[in-house]
């Protein structure tokens, strides 16, 4: 079992590192890390982001000001000023209860999760996982050929299960490998050629062949 602590974890996840990330360095396996989450109570996302809120409430906190020393200051005057007024602390408080009291809707990505680990399914074998992908993948083009869209939607949606399945046997995070590759497209050039996106640095290549 990891020594890492919840508060270290915490402290890691606030300062940006990703779960993933965390959990190759400090477990052995996906099951350990999936395991100690479930003790620490913060296994689902939403409990986890709810830790953090508090965490960067408390750290954004200013600290309170040294008394001064000097002739004439008013230490009633200085304890006043240092402390928030109570209609400030009651709107914090206010704030606080909002957000841990309204039910929060649970992501189907997160509830994919849990479904997996509670079967066992993210300590499989991933080739196998991706083999499935395969089928998945095949029946998606079969309801495609023949117009089939609500064998489509099914498609669709069983080849984003395998994925998230997938993703956990190789202790990664769908989400986070999604947000990776958004990051890498969200400002990408192009243009539409017979009915399909051509990257401009492809485009360019073309170019250079034909002129060659």
């Amino acid at each position: 079992m990891s020594t890492l602590t919840r508060e270290e974890y915490l402290q890691l996840r606030y300062q940006g590192k990703g779960r993933t990330e965390i959990m190759k360095t400090h477990f052995k396996n996906t099951a350990a890390f999936y395991t100690q989450l479930g003790q620490w109570g913060i296994r689902e996302k939403d409990a986890e982001e709810k830790e953090l809120e508090l965490m960067s409430i408390e750290q954004s906190k200013p600290a309170s000001l040294p008394q001064s020393n000097e002739p004439g200051t008013s230490t009633a005057a200085q304890s006043a000023d240092d402390q928030e007024s109570p209609s400030s602390l009651a709107k914090q408080l206010e704030q606080l209860i909002l957000q841990h009291t309204q039910p929060k809707t649970e992501s189907v990505t997160n509830k994919i999760k849990k479904w997996a680990v509670d079967r066992n399914l993210h300590t499989a074998d991933p080739n196998k996982q991706m083999l499935k992908l395969g089928e998945e993948y095949g029946e998606l083009c079969r309801s495609l050929a023949v117009r089939d869209m609500s064998q489509v939607i099914d498609a669709i949606g069983d080849i984003y299960v395998v994925l998230t399945v997938l993703s956990l046997q190789l202790g990664m995070d769908v989400e986070e490998c999604i947000k990776r590759v958004y990051e890498e497209i969200k400002d990408r050039k192009g243009q539409m050629i017979d009915g399909i996106f051509v990257k401009e640095t492809d485009m360019d290549e073309r170019h250079q062949e034909q002129t060659m």
